[in-house]
């Protein structure tokens, strides 16, 4: 794998976490900007790994390459990406290899929340 193959930029970000309310309850914190990285995007295939991971239904998959971290554990649990400012949740992390060289990253988009519907008003 060639370095200038990652030119991609991707920024991973952290859930809020869970913070009392005050009342016994709990909020949900705002999103942490974790890094932001070097990343592969991967085109082909993407639809027989979508499909080997059990997504029927899948709303744009990505499929990034990047160097595999000491300081970052990538994980779908409470981690997702961002890229060109579309948030994408990750289903899927794999070491490429048994090295730790490379990590897979298959995500998918998030759905858009639903929104009123604009019509055209004619006369």
């Amino acid at each position: 794998m060639k370095a200038r193959e990652y030119d991609k930029r991707i920024e991973v970000w952290e859930v809020g976490q869970r913070v009392s309310d005050g009342f016994g309850g709990w909020i949900i914190g705002e999103p942490v900007k974790v890094t932001t990285t070097w990343a592969k995007l991967v085109t082909e295939g993407l639809g027989r790994k979508a499909y080997n991971l059990g997504l029927i239904e899948f709303n744009d998959p990505l499929l990034f390459l990047v160097r595999g971290r000491n300081d970052l554990p990538y994980n779908g649990r409470n981690l997702y990406l961002m890229y060109r400012n579309v948030k994408y949740i990750i289903k899927s992390v794999r070491n490429e290899d048994m090295r730790d060289v490379d990590t897979e990253i298959f995500c998918i988009r998030e759905e858009p929340e639903e929104g009123p519907y604009i019509g055209i008003i004619t006369t």
